[in-house]
């Protein structure tokens, strides 16, 4: 990659790094209204390495100022 440039497929969880795609935006859109009717937990849930914590980095940036949030690992 040359200097300046992100690799948006770097092993991180950088909101900066999201590329918006149909289905990732639906999902969170989703996500973001399942907050706001008052849902207190929500399980995102999917195979190693498909985006789940970038998708909920993302989204957290997009509510921060009107939630409070925690990022755990669900242990099923």
């Amino acid at each position: 990659m040359s200097e300046g440039r992100r690799d948006p497929f770097a092993p991180t969880a950088d909101p900066e790094r999201y590329q918006p795609r149909a289905a990732s935006e639906r999902a969170l859109a989703e996500l973001e209204q399942a907050l706001r009717n008052g849902e207190v937990r929500i399980l995102l849930q999917g195979p190693p390495g498909i985006g789940k914590t970038l998708l909920v980095r993302v989204l957290e940036a997009r509510v921060a100022a009107g939630f409070r949030t925690e990022i755990g690992r669900a242990h099923v």
